[in-house]
């Protein structure tokens, strides 16, 4: 005998019906909403599921704010003198990181300046960049800049 395509001869029809009963069970469990109690750790699947669908549909994860901007490096790094300091709408510096993206700018002899700065820190309102390029001889180029937070 089959049930479904599973080959249930020679088991007892109660095994079968409990079977049954833990499946409906299961499938009962999905999408409900009373299923909570739980962290994404602990608790029963569905527990967890919930505690997650309230975690993404409440803000909990994923980027709460991007800003975005643009700036222009000083003309020659290596040296405090040559930082940059840009002011951001205030951020959790625990949960945020900072890209920074730079052109290349022509300079001498039409010469390529590729931007070698970084990132010297980061507060909750502003971040500052440090420049490094060696070279006076070619133009300060624009670096385009994200600061991604998180929940």
């Amino acid at each position: 005998m089959a049930l479904g395509t599973v080959n249930v001869s020679g088991v007892m029809q109660s095994d079968i019906e409990e079977v049954k009963q833990d499946i409906q069970y299961v499938s009962d469990l999905i999408g409900e909403e009373a299923n909570t109690g739980a962290t994404v750790t602990e608790g029963t699947v569905m527990a967890k599921l919930n505690a997650l669908l309230d975690k993404f549909t409440s803000g909990g994860v994923g980027i709460k704010k991007v800003q975005r901007g643009t700036f222009q490096e000083k003309p020659a790094g290596g040296s405090t003198v040559n930082d940059v300091t840009i002011t951001i709408s205030a951020v959790n510096p625990e949960k945020t990181f900072v890209i920074l993206r730079g052109g290349a700018a022509s300079g001498y002899a039409s010469s390529p300046s590729v931007v070698m700065g970084y990132l010297k820190s980061l507060t909750a309102t502003n971040f500052t960049y440090a420049g490094a390029r060696g070279s006076v001889t070619v133009s300060p180029a624009m670096i385009n800049y994200e600061v991604v937070e998180f929940y």
